[in-house]
């Protein structure tokens, strides 16, 4: 017979459900903290692709904490031209190329299911780099 290598128990009660400190909103925050500590991020600032929830909350954390906002990167035809939070909201085609002049850190902010593989392919075909000028933070 198999031998049992690991018994998982996953109750209703334990902390990772039940304690706000593990909540997606004080995970995001705690990567923002994080993501301000980050030389290139303080120096050059950041666009964020996704301007649904996460995104925002995203910028409003940023910018509590002096990082300049270039740019919320979205490609839902309503939210492109406007402006959420004091932050303009532009589409795909307006990401930079990497190392065009003094180019925002770009961060991948999206809650849908295989939308962050697609930021990662277009991050790669612009030329930025995962994990030095481009992270995916959601």
């Amino acid at each position: 017979t198999p031998e049992v290598l690991l018994r998982w128990r996953d109750r209703h009660e334990r902390l990772t459900r039940t304690d706000g400190r593990y909540s997606t909103a004080a995970f995001l925050a705690a990567k923002a903290h994080y993501l301000t500590r980050l030389e290139c991020v303080r120096q050059r600032g950041v666009m964020i692709n996704g301007a649904g929830p996460t995104g925002k909350q995203l910028a409003m954390l940023l910018r509590r904490q002096g990082v300049r906002v270039a740019a919320l990167i979205d490609v839902h035809p309503g939210r492109i031209g406007r402006t959420i939070g004091g932050v303009p909201v532009r589409g795909i085609e307006d990401i930079p190329r990497a190392g065009e002049g003094a180019t925002p850190v770009q961060l991948a902010a999206v809650g849908q299911p295989g939308r962050r593989d697609v930021i990662r392919q277009l991050m790669a075909e612009r030329g930025w780099t995962e994990g030095t000028d481009f992270f995916c933070v959601a």
